[in-house]
């Protein structure tokens, strides 16, 4: 028994004491009495700083930890578990309280894992740049870009753009082969791979504008023309490549309009290359989308013109 009238101190070794006297009864040895610092858990759950003092205060997972050498004594010298003779194995009669963090950071990169795989398949990447095998390709980067006379704007507008240093809007406007689709790719798989200041990864998403725009036409005659520009109205990045390509209706008009000034206005990241200059995209396009793509007075929009040769052909694009 513990006296009366102790202080909490005393009270505390009083305790300890006590338990000692019935670990000793029930046999447990000494190094089994209690659970030791090297097998707990030490994990850090969470930390913050102490507003008065400054200090960093952690909270611990102190949980016990399953692999740990010493573990199956201590539970077996305390009754969770015996060796079963005839199942030749150690058999649970108590449930410990085990560590699951292991556990908790596996499903956590699980998650993260499909996650990943569901972003890039949103993400609707191309692959642009041709393998060393027959009918492979691989994904175009900034490291691969085929660096050359009338692309060094546009490859240093483009790299700028991926760490905040341009505009919300990039135009690249030049001929077939010049390269703005690899730098749409580039850029994307680029954001891919960043994450929002708190923490969350960028989600992207690439159309070619006249498949979005096939698609919207065929939407429209089952009315479900909001699946097709959910992606892109959702994405953090919206990469929109060969606009202008087709004159569409003045439904299809207005829903691309639409798309372009949710970006616009709202200061949306969006890369879109184009092989026509102004007048052929107010043309096909109607004012308003020009307006946009072609604004230089608001600081929204940025245009780079590539006058690089093709590099497919080798010839001037």
């Amino acid at each position: 028994m513990i006296p009366e009238g102790l202080d909490p101190i005393a009270k505390t070794f009083a305790l300890i004491a006590q338990y000692k006297e019935r670990f000793k009864d029930a046999g447990i040895p000494e190094y089994a009495h209690h659970i030791t610092t090297d097998m707990q858990c030490q994990n850090i759950l969470y930390s913050f700083v102490h507003r008065d003092t400054g200090e960093i205060i952690e909270d611990r997972c102190h949980k016990l930890l399953r692999d740990h050498p010493m573990t199956e004594e201590y539970l077996s010298a305390h009754g969770y578990k015996f060796f079963d003779v005839e199942k030749a194995e150690m058999v649970g009669v108590k449930q410990a309280d085990f560590c699951r963090c292991d556990y908790v950071t596996q499903q956590k990169q699980l998650v993260e894992h499909y996650d990943l795989i569901r972003r890039r398949k949103d993400a609707n990447l191309p692959q642009m740049v041709r393998g060393l095998k027959e009918r492979s390709s691989l994904n175009a980067t900034f490291e691969n870009f085929k660096e050359r006379a009338g692309a060094e704007e546009a490859f240093e507008v483009a790299s700028d753009y991926t760490v905040g240093n341009a505009p919300s809007i990039l135009l690249l406007i030049g001929g077939t082969g010049t390269g703005k689709t690899h730098l749409l790719e580039a850029i994307g798989r680029q954001y891919m791979e960043q994450e929002h200041e708190g923490g969350r990864p960028y989600t992207v998403r690439y159309e070619l504008v006249a498949n979005m725009l096939r698609q919207l036409r065929e939407s429209f005659k089952v009315e479900t023309e909001g699946s097709v520009m959910a992606h892109a109205y959702k994405a953090d990045l919206l990469l929109l490549d060969d606009i202008g390509a087709e004159k569409p209706s003045e439904w299809v008009e207005q829903e691309l309009f639409n798309l372009i000034e949710d970006r616009y206005r709202n200061n949306r990241l969006m890369v879109v290359a184009t092989n026509e200059v102004e007048p052929t995209i107010r043309d096909k396009l109607g004012d308003r989308i020009a307006s946009r793509l072609f604004d230089n007075e608001t600081g929204t929009v940025k245009q780079v013109y590539l006058t690089a040769t093709d590099y497919r052909a080798g010839v001037p694009a």
